[in-house]
């Protein structure tokens, strides 16, 4: 009787093993095919921008249009490099969203501090970190995202 039990339960373990390596192997594959990046291609903002669907050669001269922005103080054009709602983090408990443009103007100055303006405008345009949440610069004081091909605007904002 204990014979015939052992192999029973030998039986049925070696028929759940199978079943469960034939429902983990899909797995597998998609855990190698997550592995294909490699350290290097990981610290290349080019690539990484690409992966996540941002174009990293038009999101240079993207950085470079805001800062000329900033540099000219022109307040519209800045204000149409946004998205809307433009998501402002002021601090961990004080997260407020600008409406529309309108409202981005005529908070400009609250918007786009001192601080702000001087991170941006020291940043290089190529110092760009993308991942699924979209494009960063000047140490996640901006966040932005393509909107649609070649279209990128600011969707977050970080005062230092």
């Amino acid at each position: 009787m204990k014979k015939t039990l052992f192999f029973v339960i030998s039986f049925c373990l070696f028929l759940y093993g199978r079943a469960f390596a034939a429902t983990t192997a899909p797995l597998a594959n998609i855990q190698t095919a997550e592995t294909l990046l490699t350290l290097e291609d990981l610290q290349n903002p080019q690539k990484m921008c690409e992966l996540n669907d941002i174009n990293y050669t038009d999101a240079v001269a993207w950085v470079k249009q805001l800062q000329t922005a900033m540099r000219n103080q022109d307040k519209n054009t800045i204000a149409n490099l946004a998205i809307y709602p433009l998501r402002i983090n002021d601090s961990p408990k004080k997260i407020y969203f600008i409406k529309d443009q309108k409202q981005f103007l005529q908070e400009y100055s609250t918007i786009i501090t001192t601080p702000i303006e001087k991170k941006i405008l020291q940043v290089d345009p190529t110092d760009i970190f993308c991942n699924s949440q979209g494009g960063m610069i000047a140490d996640g004081t901006i966040w932005f995202a393509a909107q649609d091909a070649n279209l990128i605007k600011i969707k977050t904002i970080n005062p230092p």
